[in-house]
């Protein structure tokens, strides 16, 4: 009973202040119940670092700490805007990453490839916007191709004129749902298994990591990603 009328005078305080200050009390309350991962998120955002709901959410659905190593003391500096340098990982400022993605308007579907993928975090995140693999091919009944696919069935065989009322297939729709393409590249082996392993645990697997350099890239042969980091 104590407890609730402190709370109600909160409450009451609240509701006199100036706008302003009233969105500032209203955080600094709303803090007690956030996450650590949270509480660095929503930091990021009120400095406008995070701009975007698409990126902001991102954030939120992972944790910064997951990509650390397990014998690491993630006590102080996980949830910190700030690099991270610890048993062989490296993580940059995670503000950093808010400013790349923003700058790099990611969308869904689009073919990405990370250079220099590291632990995995950035790529757990960006696939949080650009969507997997798996969700894809589920969406794979809907897609132009397959529309196309039923409506040619439906025309009677030599009967070309059965088929004109057919709409043109979509050709450049289908090719964009096709680039749902994730890649990494990582000279370090073992980070490369370290990074595989903490995104399979995030639902994050359809990434696919190569442990090269990126000077080894052929570029006559290799495909042209949407966006690139």
């Amino acid at each position: 009973r104590r407890e609730s009328g402190r709370v109600a005078a909160i409450c009451r305080f609240v509701r006199v202040l100036a706008p302003s200050d009233r969105r500032s009390m209203e955080w600094c309350l709303s803090r007690r119940s956030l996450s650590p991962n949270a509480e660095l998120v929503h930091k990021m955002s009120r400095c406008g670092t995070i701009r975007s709901s698409a990126v902001e959410a991102a954030f939120l659905a992972v944790d910064r700490a997951h990509f650390i190593s397990d014998d690491a003391d993630v006590s102080s500096g996980a949830y910190a805007d700030m690099p991270l340098r610890c048993s062989g990982v490296h993580l940059s400022a995670p503000s950093i990453y808010a400013a790349a993605l923003e700058a790099l308007d990611l969308r869904p579907g689009l073919s990405f490839l990370n250079i220099g993928s590291g632990a995995g975090y950035l790529s757990a995140i960006a696939s949080q916007i650009l969507g997997s693999e798996d969700a894809r091919r589920q969406d794979a009944a809907a897609s132009p191709l397959s529309r196309f696919s039923d409506a040619s069935r439906t025309c009677p065989a030599g009967d070309r004129s059965a088929c004109r009322a057919t709409p043109s297939f979509p050709f450049d729709e289908w090719v964009r749902s096709l680039q749902a393409i994730h890649h990494g590249v990582e000279h370090n082996a073992w980070l490369v298994e370290h990074a595989r392993s903490r995104l399979a645990k995030v639902g994050c697997s359809h990434v696919e990591l190569h442990a090269a350099s990126v000077f080894s890239i052929d570029l006559a042969r290799s495909m042209r990603y949407a966006r690139i980091y």
